[in-house]
C-alpha cells in the first residue's frame, strides 16, 4: 500500500486537534485552527510550501488577543508570526507531522512569553530593532566593525574601512592592523572621534 503524501498526514492528524482543511493550491497546505496558549487561545491559519521544511510553515494570527495588542516583537503588520529565526533549528523532513507539531508549539511558547513576561517581551523587542533597523534605508547603512574599547572610555577612534564599511576603536593600531589583515584601505583614521555613550535601559516598547 502506498504510503500517504506529507500534506495529508497532517491535514488528516491536525483535523483531530481541532484543525480545519481550507486548501491546497500550488502545493501549499492552507489549515485554520487555534494555538491553546496559557492565556486563552489564538485563532491562526497555517499554511505549510516547503515540505523539506527550509522554509518553515507560516502561522498568521486571524485575530489579534488583548494581551498582544499593538507593537509586539515577533509579529508582523500581516499578522504573521516569527517563532523560528531561519537556520536556527532543523526540523524532521522524514516525519512531517512532527515537524509541524514542534513548529505550533514554539508558537505557542513565543505568544505565552510575549502576553506573560514583560521582560522577554522587552528583549526581543530590542533584538528585532537591532536586526531590521536597516530594512528598507535608501542609501544603506554602512556595517561597522567594533574594535576593541575600554570600560570608561567615552571616546573611541573612528576610520572608514574600503568603501562601505565602518571600523571604531580605543586603540589605532588595532584598527590599522584589521586593515591589514582584510587587505582594505584606512581612510580619515587621523583625529576622527566617535563618543561612546552605555545605558542600562532597554528601549520602551
Amino acid at each position: 500500500m502506498a504510503e500517504a503524501p506529507p500534506y495529508l498526514v497532517v491535514a488528516r492528524e491536525l483535523a483531530k486537534e481541532g484543525f480545519r482543511y481550507i486548501n491546497r493550491y500550488q502545493g501549499v497546505l492552507r489549515l485554520h485552527g487555534v494555538l491553546r496558549c496559557r492565556f486563552g487561545d489564538v485563532p491562526i491559519e497555517l499554511r505549510i510550501r516547503d515540505w523539506d521544511f527550509v522554509d518553515f510553515p507560516i502561522i498568521r494570527l486571524l485575530v489579534r488577543p488583548d494581551q498582544l495588542k499593538g507593537v509586539q516583537p515577533h509579529i508582523f503588520a500581516s499578522e504573521g508570526l516569527c517563532y523560528y529565526s531561519r537556520g536556527s533549528v532543523v526540523l524532521e523532513r522524514f516525519d512531517p507531522l512532527l515537524a509541524v507539531k514542534q513548529c505550533l508549539a514554539q508558537a505557542t511558547e513565543v505568544l505565552d512569553q510575549l502576553a506573560l513576561d514583560p521582560t522577554y517581551r522587552q528583549e526581543e523587542f530590542t533584538r528585532e530593532y537591532l536586526a531590521q533597523w536597516a530594512i528598507g534605508q535608501q542609501p544603506a547603512p554602512w556595517l561597522v566593525i567594533k574594535g576593541t574599547i575600554a570600560d570608561r572610555d567615552i571616546t573611541a577612534s573612528f576610520a572608514i574601512l574600503g568603501e562601505e564599511r565602518a571600523l571604531v576603536g580605543s586603540d589605532i593600531s588595532e584598527l590599522r592592523a584589521i586593515s591589514d589583515a582584510i587587505n582594505q584601505p584606512l581612510k580619515e583614521i587621523e583625529g576622527a572621534k566617535v563618543w561612546i555613550l552605555r545605558t542600562n535601559h532597554w528601549p520602551s516598547c
